[in-house]
């Protein structure tokens, strides 16, 4: 039965990330939140569940794209907190992810440090990196 569940989590994410390449923000988000969701209900250790980190670090990126794209700065905020929390958790791991997580939070901070403060719109181009 777990083997049946870990194939499942495992194409999901895969369903999730395509997604996200694809600029299919919403549908990404609602597969990452029940990944996560599954991660912290099913699994013993945080530190270790590499599908919880990366699954919040493409939830984060998916909420910041969508944000950005339809101006709703709140929704942008909460997918960077979904960054913060991926960074904190590769750094209780032993990933080598965490960097790439690091620089992901810094491009979505860049962005927040200059909402509203310009005559011209955030750089919603910016390229983040999905796991």
């Amino acid at each position: 039965m777990e083997i049946i569940e870990n194939n499942k989590i495992k194409q999901d994410f895969i369903k999730g990330k395509h997604l996200l390449d694809q600029g299919k923000h919403e549908e990404s988000i609602k597969i990452f939140d029940a990944l996560i969701e599954i991660s912290i209900n099913e699994l013993d250790s945080y530190e270790d569940n590499i599908t919880l980190h990366t699954s919040l670090n493409n939830r984060g990126i998916a909420k910041c794209k969508l944000g950005a794209t339809i101006n709703d700065k709140s929704l942008y905020i909460s997918g960077m907190n979904d960054l913060k929390k991926a960074v904190v958790l590769f750094g209780l791991s032993d990933s080598n992810l965490k960097p790439q997580a690091s620089q992901n939070l810094k491009k979505a901070e860049s962005v927040v440090q200059i909402w509203g403060k310009t005559y011209r719109e955030p750089d919603t181009h910016i390229i983040f990196q999905t796991m």
